[in-house]
């Protein structure tokens, strides 16, 4: 019985007894000092590396952006300079423009006074030779009236008298009209100076026979009539196209 209740102590003592632990041993590896030191300076390496990359990247993109802001300042210089050359050319163009127009403007309005100048002077010496011819033909009219009407009760010496006078009015006459027709190469001024000359000729031929017989004096008139009669015609007709001339007819 005793050995029956020591067999269950020493069992249940069993139970309770915490089993005994095994040893362990805590090993701390304790690196050597060199390499330690290598491996701080090869992170001291690669921080360097790595400071001395940045630095080489951050001055590449410093030198892109600085040749970007050169390109783009280029580029701006560029379009400013067409920009400015294209206003100047413009200015430029309208001086020149607005030069020619000046000048077109002045040769035009001088053009225009010269014309008008032309034009006044035409008119001036038109009237002045109408108003001449007009007195011409006049005086030749009256010469033919007096010497026709008063033949026969004028004497020879009076006569003479008035066919020298008339003689040399008409002759003065003749010097004035051919100051105005005194182009050589105008067919036309030729053509009446010549016969204005044959009127003072028919003219010359009265007086030459003016103290003959009457017959011969009216046959001499009558023909001193006949070239007065033609010589009013052309120049009737010469006043007639130069005023035709002037008007642009």
């Amino acid at each position: 019985m005793v050995e029956q209740l020591d067999n269950k102590n020493e069992v249940l003592f069993k139970t309770w007894t915490v089993p005994e632990q095994e040893n362990v041993k805590t090993i701390i590896i304790q690196q050597p000092a060199e390499t330690h030191m290598e491996l701080n300076a090869s992170t001291d390496k690669t921080a360097i590396s790595s400071f001395g990359l940045s630095v080489v990247i951050a001055l590449i993109l410093a030198g892109l952006a600085t040749w970007y802001a050169y390109w783009c300042a280029k580029k701006s210089f560029r379009l400013t300079k067409m920009s400015f050359d294209t206003v100047v050319a413009q200015i430029k163009a309208s001086e020149i423009s607005a030069l020619d127009l000046n000048t077109k403007l002045f040769e035009q309005q001088k053009f225009l006074q010269d014309n008008e100048l032309i034009f006044s002077y035409k008119v001036s010496e038109l009237d002045k030779l109408r108003t001449l011819i007009s007195e011409y033909l006049t005086c030749l009219i009256s010469f033919n009236t007096e010497i026709t009407l008063k033949l026969d009760i004028l004497d020879n010496f009076q006569r003479i008298e008035k066919a020298a006078k008339f003689n040399l009015r008409i002759a003065n006459y003749h010097q004035l009209i051919e100051l105005f027709l005194d182009c050589q190469n105008n067919d036309e001024h030729m053509r009446i100076r010549n016969h204005l000359k044959d009127v003072l000729k028919a003219l010359w031929a009265i007086r030459e026979v003016i103290d003959k017989d009457t017959y011969t004096i009216k046959l001499k008139i009558s023909s001193f009539a006949m070239e007065l009669q033609y010589v009013k015609d052309i120049l009737n007709e010469y006043l007639a196209s130069e005023i035709r001339k002037i008007k642009g007819e």
